[in-house]
Protein backbone atom coordinates (compact mmCIF):
# COMPACT_ATOMS: atom_id res chain seq x y z
CA UNK A 1 0.00 0.00 0.00
CA UNK A 2 3.00 2.46 1.11
CA UNK A 3 4.64 1.96 -2.10
CA UNK A 4 1.29 2.15 -4.67
CA UNK A 5 0.53 5.36 -2.99
CA UNK A 6 3.90 6.79 -2.81
CA UNK A 7 3.97 6.72 -6.97
CA UNK A 8 0.25 7.63 -7.10
CA UNK A 9 1.56 10.65 -5.04
CA UNK A 10 4.71 11.22 -6.53
CA UNK A 11 2.78 11.23 -9.85
CA UNK A 12 0.33 13.85 -9.06
CA UNK A 13 3.22 16.30 -8.20
CA UNK A 14 5.02 16.06 -11.03
CA UNK A 15 2.00 17.54 -12.35
CA UNK A 16 2.07 20.62 -10.74
CA UNK A 17 5.07 21.70 -11.87
CA UNK A 18 3.89 21.32 -15.49
CA UNK A 19 3.16 24.41 -17.55
CA UNK A 20 -0.94 24.69 -18.25
CA UNK A 21 -1.96 25.43 -21.64
CA UNK A 22 -4.50 28.34 -22.37
CA UNK A 23 -7.72 26.76 -22.91
CA UNK A 24 -9.02 25.76 -25.74
CA UNK A 25 -11.69 27.99 -26.67
CA UNK A 26 -9.64 31.21 -25.15
CA UNK A 27 -12.77 33.35 -26.31
CA UNK A 28 -15.70 31.51 -24.28
CA UNK A 29 -18.18 33.11 -27.14
CA UNK A 30 -17.24 30.28 -29.35
CA UNK A 31 -17.61 27.32 -27.80
CA UNK A 32 -20.55 25.39 -28.75
CA UNK A 33 -20.10 26.67 -32.20
CA UNK A 34 -19.20 25.21 -35.65
CA UNK A 35 -15.83 26.45 -36.20
CA UNK A 36 -15.38 25.72 -39.94
CA UNK A 37 -18.27 28.58 -40.51
CA UNK A 38 -15.25 31.11 -39.61
CA UNK A 39 -12.71 32.36 -41.29
CA UNK A 40 -8.68 31.52 -39.94
CA UNK A 41 -9.01 35.58 -39.24
CA UNK A 42 -11.93 35.21 -37.31
CA UNK A 43 -10.31 32.30 -35.31
CA UNK A 44 -7.27 34.28 -34.41
CA UNK A 45 -6.38 34.60 -31.02
CA UNK A 46 -9.75 33.40 -30.17
CA UNK A 47 -8.92 29.26 -30.11
CA UNK A 48 -5.81 27.78 -28.86
CA UNK A 49 -4.81 24.97 -31.20
CA UNK A 50 -2.28 23.53 -29.19
CA UNK A 51 -4.51 22.78 -26.52
CA UNK A 52 -5.57 19.04 -27.26
CA UNK A 53 -1.94 18.40 -27.36
CA UNK A 54 -0.83 19.34 -24.35
CA UNK A 55 -3.07 17.14 -22.29
CA UNK A 56 -1.08 14.33 -23.69
CA UNK A 57 1.67 15.22 -20.93
CA UNK A 58 -1.16 14.67 -18.43
CA UNK A 59 -3.13 11.64 -19.57
CA UNK A 60 0.66 9.59 -19.49
CA UNK A 61 1.69 11.33 -16.03
CA UNK A 62 -1.92 10.23 -14.50
CA UNK A 63 -1.26 6.44 -15.82
CA UNK A 64 1.23 6.29 -13.84
CA UNK A 65 -0.23 7.65 -10.92
CA UNK A 66 -3.22 5.20 -11.86
CA UNK A 67 -0.95 2.61 -11.63
CA UNK A 68 0.41 3.87 -8.30
CA UNK A 69 -3.34 3.58 -7.11
CA UNK A 70 -3.64 0.02 -8.59
CA UNK A 71 -1.19 -1.38 -6.34
CA UNK A 72 -2.27 0.20 -2.90
CA UNK A 73 -5.93 -0.75 -4.23
CA UNK A 74 -5.07 -4.47 -4.70
CA UNK A 75 -3.31 -4.84 -1.80
CA UNK A 76 -6.13 -3.18 0.81
CA UNK A 77 -8.40 -5.65 -1.25
CA UNK A 78 -6.89 -8.31 -0.61
CA UNK A 79 -6.30 -7.78 3.29
CA UNK A 80 -10.51 -7.05 2.94
CA UNK A 81 -10.78 -10.47 1.05
CA UNK A 82 -8.70 -11.81 4.21
CA UNK A 83 -11.18 -10.77 7.09
CA UNK A 84 -14.41 -11.89 4.74
CA UNK A 85 -13.48 -15.26 4.72
CA UNK A 86 -13.70 -15.60 8.43
CA UNK A 87 -17.18 -14.63 8.16
CA UNK A 88 -19.69 -17.15 8.33
CA UNK A 89 -21.39 -18.42 5.36
CA UNK A 90 -25.16 -16.81 5.87
CA UNK A 91 -23.26 -13.22 6.53
CA UNK A 92 -20.29 -13.44 4.18
CA UNK A 93 -20.34 -10.40 1.72
CA UNK A 94 -20.90 -7.85 4.74
CA UNK A 95 -17.02 -6.65 5.66
CA UNK A 96 -16.77 -6.46 1.78
CA UNK A 97 -20.06 -4.37 1.48
CA UNK A 98 -19.52 -2.02 4.39
CA UNK A 99 -15.81 -1.41 3.23
CA UNK A 100 -17.00 -0.48 -0.14
CA UNK A 101 -20.17 1.90 0.98
CA UNK A 102 -17.54 3.65 2.82
CA UNK A 103 -15.08 3.97 -0.70
CA UNK A 104 -18.46 5.69 -2.16
CA UNK A 105 -18.78 8.04 0.53
CA UNK A 106 -15.40 9.18 0.52
CA UNK A 107 -16.25 9.78 -3.19
CA UNK A 108 -18.46 11.72 -2.71
CA UNK A 109 -16.03 14.48 -1.11
CA UNK A 110 -13.80 13.92 -4.15
CA UNK A 111 -16.98 14.77 -6.22
CA UNK A 112 -17.19 18.01 -4.71
CA UNK A 113 -14.22 19.16 -4.63
CA UNK A 114 -13.77 18.89 -8.79
CA UNK A 115 -17.50 20.27 -8.79
CA UNK A 116 -16.89 23.38 -7.25
CA UNK A 117 -13.30 23.83 -7.85
CA UNK A 118 -13.52 23.45 -11.51
CA UNK A 119 -16.27 25.33 -12.58
CA UNK A 120 -14.73 28.56 -13.63
CA UNK A 121 -15.51 29.74 -17.35
CA UNK A 122 -11.91 28.26 -18.45
CA UNK A 123 -13.88 24.75 -17.66
CA UNK A 124 -17.13 25.62 -18.99
CA UNK A 125 -18.28 26.58 -15.77
CA UNK A 126 -20.13 29.63 -14.16
CA UNK A 127 -17.96 30.93 -11.23
CA UNK A 128 -15.68 33.82 -11.04
CA UNK A 129 -12.51 31.56 -9.76
CA UNK A 130 -10.84 28.01 -10.11
CA UNK A 131 -8.85 25.99 -9.48
CA UNK A 132 -5.45 25.63 -11.58
CA UNK A 133 -4.30 22.22 -12.61
CA UNK A 134 -1.23 23.21 -10.47
CA UNK A 135 -3.41 23.38 -7.48
CA UNK A 136 -5.33 20.58 -7.54
CA UNK A 137 -3.03 18.34 -8.62
CA UNK A 138 -1.45 19.56 -5.16
CA UNK A 139 -4.27 19.11 -3.21
CA UNK A 140 -4.65 15.45 -4.79
CA UNK A 141 -1.02 14.63 -4.35
CA UNK A 142 -1.06 15.60 -0.45
CA UNK A 143 -4.29 13.58 -0.04
CA UNK A 144 -2.36 10.44 -1.50
CA UNK A 145 0.16 10.99 0.56
CA UNK A 146 -1.86 11.42 3.50
CA UNK A 147 -2.67 6.94 2.90
CA UNK A 148 0.94 6.26 4.00
CA UNK A 149 0.53 7.05 7.49
CA UNK A 150 -2.72 5.65 7.70
CA UNK A 151 -1.13 2.37 5.53
CA UNK A 152 1.08 2.00 8.21
CA UNK A 153 -0.41 2.91 11.85
CA UNK A 154 -4.07 1.53 10.73
CA UNK A 155 -3.34 -1.51 9.07
CA UNK A 156 -2.79 -4.46 11.39
CA UNK A 157 -0.47 -6.68 9.22
CA UNK A 158 0.86 -10.19 10.86
CA UNK A 159 4.79 -10.15 10.10
CA UNK A 160 5.76 -13.48 8.53
CA UNK A 161 8.99 -13.58 9.97
CA UNK A 162 11.50 -15.60 8.42
CA UNK A 163 8.65 -17.48 6.12
CA UNK A 164 8.47 -14.66 3.51
CA UNK A 165 8.31 -16.97 0.52
CA UNK A 166 11.03 -16.32 -2.31
CA UNK A 167 9.89 -14.33 -5.31
CA UNK A 168 10.52 -17.57 -7.58
CA UNK A 169 8.30 -20.03 -5.14
CA UNK A 170 5.47 -17.01 -5.29
CA UNK A 171 5.77 -17.08 -9.27
CA UNK A 172 5.40 -20.65 -9.25
CA UNK A 173 2.16 -20.65 -6.97
CA UNK A 174 0.86 -17.66 -8.87
CA UNK A 175 1.33 -19.83 -12.22
CA UNK A 176 -0.36 -23.13 -10.22
CA UNK A 177 -3.24 -20.76 -9.73
CA UNK A 178 -3.82 -19.12 -12.89
CA UNK A 179 -3.94 -23.40 -14.07
CA UNK A 180 -6.60 -24.06 -11.88
CA UNK A 181 -9.68 -24.41 -14.23
CA UNK A 182 -11.84 -22.65 -11.50
CA UNK A 183 -9.78 -19.33 -11.83
CA UNK A 184 -9.46 -20.05 -15.83
CA UNK A 185 -13.48 -20.08 -15.56
CA UNK A 186 -13.84 -17.08 -13.46
CA UNK A 187 -11.30 -15.11 -15.42
CA UNK A 188 -13.18 -15.83 -18.46
CA UNK A 189 -16.36 -14.66 -17.53
CA UNK A 190 -14.82 -11.07 -16.07
CA UNK A 191 -12.70 -10.45 -19.29
CA UNK A 192 -15.35 -11.10 -21.92
CA UNK A 193 -18.25 -10.39 -20.35
CA UNK A 194 -16.04 -6.82 -19.32
CA UNK A 195 -15.37 -6.11 -22.82
CA UNK A 196 -19.09 -6.36 -24.16
CA UNK A 197 -20.70 -4.73 -20.85
CA UNK A 198 -18.04 -1.83 -21.14
CA UNK A 199 -18.51 -0.76 -25.15
CA UNK A 200 -18.84 2.96 -25.05
CA UNK A 201 -20.41 5.27 -27.16
CA UNK A 202 -17.67 8.10 -27.84
CA UNK A 203 -19.85 10.60 -28.74
CA UNK A 204 -21.35 10.70 -25.16
CA UNK A 205 -19.31 13.93 -24.02
CA UNK A 206 -20.07 16.13 -26.86
CA UNK A 207 -23.75 14.79 -26.12
CA UNK A 208 -23.84 16.07 -22.68
CA UNK A 209 -22.36 19.40 -23.25
CA UNK A 210 -23.69 20.75 -26.58
CA UNK A 211 -27.40 18.75 -27.00
CA UNK A 212 -28.26 18.46 -23.26
CA UNK A 213 -25.78 21.72 -22.25
CA UNK A 214 -25.16 19.95 -19.03
CA UNK A 215 -23.25 22.71 -16.76
CA UNK A 216 -19.95 21.32 -15.34
CA UNK A 217 -21.06 22.51 -11.36
CA UNK A 218 -24.57 20.25 -12.14
CA UNK A 219 -22.78 17.23 -13.79
CA UNK A 220 -20.62 17.21 -10.35
CA UNK A 221 -23.53 17.92 -7.74
CA UNK A 222 -25.96 15.20 -9.80
CA UNK A 223 -22.62 12.70 -9.45
CA UNK A 224 -22.80 13.16 -5.92
CA UNK A 225 -26.83 12.60 -5.69
CA UNK A 226 -25.82 9.33 -8.10
CA UNK A 227 -22.79 8.43 -5.50
CA UNK A 228 -25.51 8.75 -2.42
CA UNK A 229 -27.43 6.19 -4.50
CA UNK A 230 -24.77 3.87 -5.35
CA UNK A 231 -24.07 3.98 -1.21
CA UNK A 232 -27.62 2.82 -0.60
CA UNK A 233 -27.82 0.37 -3.25
CA UNK A 234 -24.45 -0.69 -1.38
CA UNK A 235 -26.55 -0.78 1.87
CA UNK A 236 -29.49 -2.56 0.79
CA UNK A 237 -28.13 -5.03 -0.82
CA UNK A 238 -25.59 -5.69 2.67
CA UNK A 239 -28.51 -5.67 4.72
CA UNK A 240 -30.79 -8.45 2.39
CA UNK A 241 -29.00 -9.22 -0.98
CA UNK A 242 -26.23 -11.32 0.54
CA UNK A 243 -28.14 -14.38 -0.31
CA UNK A 244 -29.41 -13.54 -3.61
CA UNK A 245 -28.51 -14.92 -6.99
CA UNK A 246 -25.65 -13.39 -8.70
CA UNK A 247 -26.82 -14.71 -11.94
CA UNK A 248 -30.16 -13.19 -11.44
CA UNK A 249 -28.82 -9.92 -10.19
CA UNK A 250 -26.68 -9.55 -13.00
CA UNK A 251 -28.97 -10.21 -15.84
CA UNK A 252 -32.00 -7.33 -13.93
CA UNK A 253 -29.59 -4.88 -13.35
CA UNK A 254 -27.87 -4.97 -16.73
CA UNK A 255 -31.13 -4.70 -18.51
CA UNK A 256 -32.27 -1.77 -16.16
CA UNK A 257 -29.71 0.19 -16.87
CA UNK A 258 -30.14 -0.53 -20.86
CA UNK A 259 -33.76 0.64 -20.82
CA UNK A 260 -32.94 3.61 -18.63
CA UNK A 261 -30.29 4.94 -20.79
CA UNK A 262 -32.07 4.23 -24.00
CA UNK A 263 -35.11 6.25 -22.60
CA UNK A 264 -32.17 9.48 -21.90
CA UNK A 265 -30.92 8.76 -24.60
CA UNK A 266 -33.26 8.59 -27.64
CA UNK A 267 -35.23 11.44 -26.42
CA UNK A 268 -31.87 13.67 -25.91
CA UNK A 269 -30.67 12.32 -29.32
CA UNK A 270 -34.28 13.39 -31.43
CA UNK A 271 -34.60 16.74 -29.49
CA UNK A 272 -37.70 15.53 -27.93
CA UNK A 273 -36.44 16.62 -24.63
CA UNK A 274 -32.98 18.31 -24.53
CA UNK A 275 -32.74 19.38 -20.91
CA UNK A 276 -29.62 19.20 -18.57
CA UNK A 277 -31.43 18.06 -15.43
CA UNK A 278 -33.38 15.26 -17.58
CA UNK A 279 -29.84 14.27 -18.95
CA UNK A 280 -28.59 14.22 -15.29
CA UNK A 281 -31.59 13.18 -13.58
CA UNK A 282 -32.91 9.71 -14.60
CA UNK A 283 -28.95 8.21 -14.66
CA UNK A 284 -29.05 8.41 -10.70
CA UNK A 285 -32.00 5.62 -11.41
CA UNK A 286 -28.97 3.97 -12.78
CA UNK A 287 -26.98 3.88 -9.65
CA UNK A 288 -29.47 1.37 -7.93
CA UNK A 289 -28.53 -1.57 -10.20
CA UNK A 290 -24.98 -0.66 -11.23
CA UNK A 291 -24.31 -0.87 -7.54
CA UNK A 292 -25.73 -3.82 -6.94
CA UNK A 293 -23.93 -5.36 -10.32
CA UNK A 294 -20.84 -4.45 -8.97
CA UNK A 295 -20.54 -6.03 -5.40
CA UNK A 296 -22.00 -9.01 -6.27
CA UNK A 297 -19.11 -9.48 -8.88
CA UNK A 298 -16.62 -8.96 -6.30
CA UNK A 299 -18.41 -11.74 -3.51
CA UNK A 300 -16.88 -14.39 -6.06
CA UNK A 301 -12.95 -13.52 -5.07
CA UNK A 302 -13.78 -14.37 -1.19
CA UNK A 303 -14.99 -17.69 -2.29
CA UNK A 304 -11.95 -18.48 -5.16
CA UNK A 305 -9.28 -17.38 -2.33
CA UNK A 306 -7.23 -19.58 -0.11
CA UNK A 307 -5.58 -18.70 2.85
CA UNK A 308 -2.27 -16.81 1.90
CA UNK A 309 -2.89 -15.67 -1.68
CA UNK A 310 -6.16 -13.49 -0.77
CA UNK A 311 -4.01 -10.92 -2.69
CA UNK A 312 -2.96 -12.52 -5.38
CA UNK A 313 -6.50 -13.93 -6.28
CA UNK A 314 -7.96 -10.12 -5.95
CA UNK A 315 -4.89 -8.58 -8.04
CA UNK A 316 -5.86 -11.51 -10.64
CA UNK A 317 -9.19 -10.68 -11.27
CA UNK A 318 -8.65 -6.82 -10.56
CA UNK A 319 -6.32 -7.09 -13.42
CA UNK A 320 -8.05 -9.41 -15.77
CA UNK A 321 -11.72 -6.75 -14.82
CA UNK A 322 -9.23 -3.53 -15.62
CA UNK A 323 -7.90 -5.03 -18.48
CA UNK A 324 -11.23 -5.32 -20.50
CA UNK A 325 -12.05 -2.22 -19.97
CA UNK A 326 -9.32 -0.66 -22.16
CA UNK A 327 -9.59 -3.06 -24.67
CA UNK A 328 -13.69 -2.47 -24.64
CA UNK A 329 -12.51 1.29 -25.11
CA UNK A 330 -10.34 0.42 -27.90
CA UNK A 331 -13.01 -1.56 -30.13
CA UNK A 332 -15.54 0.84 -29.06
CA UNK A 333 -13.45 3.72 -30.68
CA UNK A 334 -12.65 1.71 -33.60
CA UNK A 335 -16.18 1.18 -34.07
CA UNK A 336 -17.92 4.60 -33.98
CA UNK A 337 -14.96 5.74 -35.91
CA UNK A 338 -17.18 4.14 -38.26
CA UNK A 339 -20.08 6.78 -38.05
CA UNK A 340 -20.48 10.39 -38.08
CA UNK A 341 -20.08 11.58 -34.47
CA UNK A 342 -17.23 13.68 -34.18
CA UNK A 343 -17.70 16.80 -32.07
CA UNK A 344 -18.19 19.01 -35.03
CA UNK A 345 -20.80 16.33 -36.27
CA UNK A 346 -22.69 16.95 -32.91
CA UNK A 347 -22.52 20.82 -33.19
CA UNK A 348 -23.96 20.19 -36.85
CA UNK A 349 -27.15 18.31 -34.93
CA UNK A 350 -27.91 17.88 -38.59
CA UNK A 351 -31.08 14.38 -39.14
CA UNK A 352 -28.00 12.36 -40.46
CA UNK A 353 -26.19 12.88 -37.97
CA UNK A 354 -28.88 12.06 -35.69
CA UNK A 355 -29.02 8.60 -36.94
CA UNK A 356 -25.69 8.37 -36.67
CA UNK A 357 -25.19 8.72 -33.47
CA UNK A 358 -28.85 6.50 -32.48
CA UNK A 359 -26.81 3.47 -34.49
CA UNK A 360 -23.62 4.00 -31.76
CA UNK A 361 -26.12 3.69 -28.77
CA UNK A 362 -28.07 0.88 -30.36
CA UNK A 363 -24.67 -1.13 -30.86
CA UNK A 364 -23.44 -0.52 -27.60
CA UNK A 365 -27.19 -2.25 -26.22
CA UNK A 366 -26.58 -4.52 -28.36
CA UNK A 367 -22.95 -5.51 -26.88
CA UNK A 368 -24.17 -5.05 -23.24
CA UNK A 369 -26.91 -7.64 -23.63
CA UNK A 370 -24.61 -9.70 -25.18
CA UNK A 371 -22.22 -9.44 -22.26
CA UNK A 372 -25.36 -11.88 -20.38
CA UNK A 373 -23.92 -14.80 -22.91
CA UNK A 374 -20.99 -15.49 -20.34
CA UNK A 375 -23.11 -15.74 -17.45
CA UNK A 376 -23.24 -19.20 -17.01
CA UNK A 377 -19.57 -19.24 -16.45
CA UNK A 378 -20.23 -17.68 -13.31
CA UNK A 379 -21.62 -19.73 -10.50
CA UNK A 380 -24.53 -18.56 -8.61
CA UNK A 381 -24.08 -18.11 -5.37
CA UNK A 382 -21.38 -19.34 -2.66
CA UNK A 383 -21.95 -22.76 -2.12
CA UNK A 384 -21.90 -22.73 -6.14
CA UNK A 385 -18.33 -21.79 -6.04
CA UNK A 386 -17.22 -23.85 -3.51
CA UNK A 387 -18.24 -26.92 -5.78
CA UNK A 388 -16.73 -25.42 -8.72
CA UNK A 389 -13.27 -25.28 -6.36
CA UNK A 390 -13.66 -28.63 -5.36
CA UNK A 391 -14.18 -29.53 -8.76
CA UNK A 392 -11.27 -27.96 -9.80
CA UNK A 393 -8.13 -29.40 -11.66
CA UNK A 394 -4.78 -28.23 -13.36
CA UNK A 395 -5.22 -26.76 -16.40
CA UNK A 396 -2.31 -26.03 -18.28
CA UNK A 397 -3.63 -25.18 -21.70
CA UNK A 398 -6.35 -23.48 -20.14
CA UNK A 399 -3.38 -20.90 -18.58
CA UNK A 400 -1.76 -21.01 -21.22
CA UNK A 401 -4.64 -19.17 -22.90
CA UNK A 402 -5.48 -17.06 -20.10
CA UNK A 403 -2.12 -15.84 -20.04
CA UNK A 404 -1.71 -15.61 -24.44
CA UNK A 405 -5.41 -13.76 -24.43
CA UNK A 406 -4.20 -11.52 -21.66
CA UNK A 407 -0.74 -10.28 -22.68
CA UNK A 408 -2.93 -9.48 -26.36
CA UNK A 409 -5.17 -7.29 -24.39
CA UNK A 410 -2.55 -5.37 -22.48
CA UNK A 411 -0.15 -5.21 -25.16
CA UNK A 412 -3.12 -3.81 -27.64
CA UNK A 413 -5.45 -1.89 -24.92
CA UNK A 414 -1.46 0.38 -23.76
CA UNK A 415 -0.63 0.63 -27.87
CA UNK A 416 -3.55 1.71 -29.19
CA UNK A 417 -4.70 4.45 -26.04
CA UNK A 418 -0.95 5.53 -26.72
CA UNK A 419 -1.17 5.81 -29.99
CA UNK A 420 -4.92 8.22 -29.88
CA UNK A 421 -3.40 10.83 -27.28
CA UNK A 422 -0.30 11.94 -29.61
CA UNK A 423 -1.77 14.39 -32.56
CA UNK A 424 0.77 12.38 -34.73
CA UNK A 425 -0.56 9.46 -34.45
CA UNK A 426 -4.09 9.53 -33.51
CA UNK A 427 -5.08 9.52 -37.11
CA UNK A 428 -4.12 5.96 -37.35
CA UNK A 429 -7.45 3.80 -37.79
CA UNK A 430 -6.03 1.39 -35.25
CA UNK A 431 -5.87 4.17 -32.98
CA UNK A 432 -9.97 4.87 -33.56
CA UNK A 433 -9.21 7.94 -36.24
CA UNK A 434 -10.60 7.77 -40.14
CA UNK A 435 -6.90 7.15 -41.17
CA UNK A 436 -4.13 9.65 -41.98
CA UNK A 437 -3.31 11.72 -45.04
Amino acid sequence: MIVGWLVCSSMLLVLVFVHQEPPFYIDSQLRGKDLSDLSPAELRGRINWKAPSSGSLYIVVMMLASLGYMIADVASDGLVVEFAQREPENSRGNIQSTVYLVRSIAMILAALLVGFGLNSNDYGGSFTWSFTMSQLMLILSLLSLLAIPAALWLVQEPSLGDHVPRFSDYMRSLWLLIQNSAMVQILAYRFFSGIFDGFTVTAGDPIQRYWAKVRPLNESLFSVLGLVVFSAALYVTKRIGLGWSWRRVIIWTTVSVIVLDAIVGMLTIWNVVRSQWFWLGTPILEELPQAMNFLVSTFVVVELAEIGNEAAVYGLLTTVSNLSSPFSSCISKNVNALFDVTVTDIIQDTAHVRQQVTWTFVIAYIMKLLSLAWLPLLPRQKRETQALKQRARPWLWGGVASISVFTFALVWSVTTNLLSIFSSTACLVIAGGTGCK
